[in-house]
């Protein structure tokens, strides 16, 4: 009945449960395959890969943000600490946008989160686009997320 309204707590919950679940299922597979009654030998396990599948996975499509405008639309696009904003603008005036943007980092003990911004004003009837940055100082960037967007 009632829309529910992502937050960014819930992102990290939900990293927090893949990264929980991920561990969990390596070690049952670990526990399962560990003991063989053939004597016959197995071979080497491939190396292990970080909780996020792909080092390099492909970047999201562009999702749409709400502008608060009803003239003017955008989306973003993020990856690796940085997200991109392209903002279509058919307002009679210039507005000016602000992005607020957050990473999930992991370090080799400690995971955490940084926060970016950009700010830009795109005239009336132009496209602009806005960046933001969040530094995960030398942690792995496991995501980037846009966290909203404001025009006034």
């Amino acid at each position: 009945m009632y829309a529910k309204t992502m937050n960014p707590t819930d992102n990290r919950q939900r990293f927090q449960l893949v990264q929980l679940i991920s561990s969990a299922v390596l070690l049952l597979g670990a526990v399962a395959c560990g003991g063989s009654s053939t004597g016959a030998d197995a071979p080497p396990p491939p190396p292990p890969t970080d909780d996020m599948g792909d080092d390099d996975p492909a970047p999201a499509g562009p999702e749409p943000l709400d502008t608060g405008k009803d003239c003017a639309t955008a989306e973003a696009t993020c990856d690796g600490g940085l997200c991109t904003a392209k903002v279509k603008n058919d307002c009679d005036t210039a507005i000016t946008c602000e992005l607020a943007m957050y990473s999930l980092c992991r370090g080799s003990t400690t995971g955490g989160e940084a926060r970016g911004k950009g700010r830009n004003t795109i005239p009336s009837k132009s496209e602009g686009e806005i960046e933001g940055v969040a530094n995960c100082e030398g942690a792995v960037v496991d995501a980037t997320i846009a966290d909203g967007l404001s025009c006034k």
